[in-house]
């Protein structure tokens, strides 16, 4: 994940579960990747770029959202 200069790595991991609204059989799985301090307010652009994907991956990753918090 990548904002300006500001860059972190992380792996898809299962970090837990939410309720996915438009299907509670199939709850979103939820990847916590880091936190990236953003030195002032202001629009910035954020990049998700994955190192690779696996060969032989019948099924790709379906991204629903990214969600940014403050940290306290």
């Amino acid at each position: 994940m990548q904002t300006g200069e500001k860059e972190i790595a992380g792996a898809v991991a299962d970090n837990g579960k939410e309720v996915n609204p438009a299907n509670p059989y199939w709850p979103y799985v939820v990847t916590k990747l880091g936190k990236i301090r953003l030195d002032k307010t202001g629009s910035y652009t954020l990049s998700l770029k994955p190192e690779s994907i696996p060969d032989g991956q019948k099924y790709g990753l379906t991204l629903v959202n990214v969600r940014m918090v403050p940290v306290q």
